[in-house]
């Protein structure tokens, strides 16, 4: 087994949020302090000392997190930069940069006094050093030079605690609503399994009562109406069970990513004919006119058929089953640049303003459908999945009292930009 190198070793320690910062800041300061040096040609010397021991600080919490209090390193800070300060003996030379970034230790800390107390600890023993330097104490006129000078220090400890605080507790607030979102996404998977796997179980039961439902109509033959009605509703009850039971797993596996796409060169003309066929019978019951606008050449779309038809019959039986006697109902293509828009429209009493936000959510069923009859609210939702899934999207515009409109658009490639907006 091959030993690592020394790179790779040193690149896989992290420093944690509230110290990186700090000795970065150190290591800025190093450097300005250095060019401050070389310009009024002082000894290097201390600056080595302070570069070395920064670099010591920087590898020692990188291998030991615990001894990242500032407890523990404000006494050797004030040594070392203490004694940067003594050989420079100037209160404003290069020394009071690294005193400020000591004091940023203070990001570390609990409070803001207890940041202050850091600041102004640092400031005391960087006037200890300074007067050690020149070997004389301040004269009234310079005290207050000597006073600023502390309290900004002093200052620089308080506003960093107030920093670190703010840094930890924004830290917690990530952590949290990360820990909050892996649960969610881990119920909603829970949730769509379970959905998946009731749904699946319970077709071979419902299965197997249809066809037995069927055997026994069939061996009763000409008996009596009463008989034969009371199979009619058994049969026809367990194909609503059928439905809601294939709704359901059909959204479980839209929710769970398993619907892949069967894409091809479709005719979308030729998609809405074939439904219309097949959804006429149900409109003749009512006495509803049915009327297709369709453009008199092809209109190609790269799409998976089957999807592009269950999008389509959901919002057609949609609008069929909304529709009263003898209203009507209108199919129309549209080309609109690289998309095409397909526009359902009924003559029913329309989507009340309040419910519009959440005719797509699923299992809602709002007033005007709880009394239209039984639904499983999925169809809605399913259809707006499968056009998504597409590329594209579902919409509706509505007038309450005056029916509706729901328009599917899709677009004709792979990809085709941003949906057209408007209805």
């Amino acid at each position: 087994m091959p030993v690592p190198g020394m790179k790779e070793w040193l690149g896989k320690q992290r420093l944690d949020a509230s110290t990186r910062p700090v000795l970065w800041l150190r290591w800025m300061a190093i450097a300005l302090a250095g060019t401050v040096a070389v310009l009024t040609s002082a000894s290097s010397w201390p600056l080595l000392l302070a570069a070395g021991y920064n670099a010591m600080v920087d590898l020692w919490q990188r291998f030991s997190p615990r001894l990242r209090s500032p407890a523990l390193w404000l006494v050797p800070d004030l040594l070392v930069f203490g004694r940067f300060a003594y050989e420079t003996g100037d209160p404003l030379g290069p020394g009071y940069l690294l005193f400020v970034a000591s004091a940023a230790w203070a990001v570390v800390a609990d409070s803001s006094l207890q940041g202050w107390l850091i600041g102004l600890g640092l400031g005391l023993g960087y006037d200890v050093a300074i007067l050690l330097a020149i070997r004389a104490f301040p004269d009234a006129a310079s005290l207050g030079g000597w006073l600023a000078l502390t309290l900004g220090l002093s200052l620089v400890g308080a506003l960093s605690a107030a920093f670190g605080r703010l840094l930890r507790a924004e830290q917690q607030r990530v952590l949290q609503q990360g820990k909050v979102a892996e649960e969610l996404r881990a119920l909603e998977q829970l949730k769509s399994d379970f959905l998946s796997t009731v749904s699946h179980e319970f077709r071979t039961p419902l299965t197997a009562i249809k066809v037995s439902v069927g055997l026994l109509a069939d061996k009763l033959g000409g008996s009596d109406g009463e008989q034969q009605r009371l199979m009619s509703t058994i049969l026809r009850n367990v194909d609503r069970l059928n439905q809601m039971v294939g709704g359901v797993l059909e959204m479980a596996r839209l929710q769970s990513g398993k619907v892949i796409l069967q894409k091809r060169s479709v005719d979308v003309c030729q998609v809405v004919r074939e439904i219309a066929v097949s959804l006429q019978p149900l409109m003749d019951e009512k006495d509803q006119l049915f009327t297709l606008r369709l453009p008199e050449r092809p209109v190609f779309l790269m799409a998976d058929a089957n999807r592009l038809e269950q999008i389509l019959s959901n919002l057609l039986s949609n609008a069929q089953r909304y529709t009263p006697r003898g209203g009507e109902i209108a199919v129309e293509v549209r080309e609109l640049g690289n998309w095409v828009r397909i526009y359902v429209s009924d003559t029913g009493p329309g989507i009340p303003y309040n419910e519009l936000p959440h005719i797509f959510d699923r299992f809602f069923r709002g007033q005007v459908g709880r009394k239209a009859g039984p639904g499983t609210g999925l169809g809605l939702s399913i259809a707006r999945s499968l056009a998504r899934l597409h590329g594209g999207d579902v919409g509706v515009s509505t007038k309450p009292g005056e029916g509706c409109v729901f328009f599917v658009t899709l677009p004709k490639g792979e990809a085709a930009g941003e949906i057209p907006g408007g209805g």
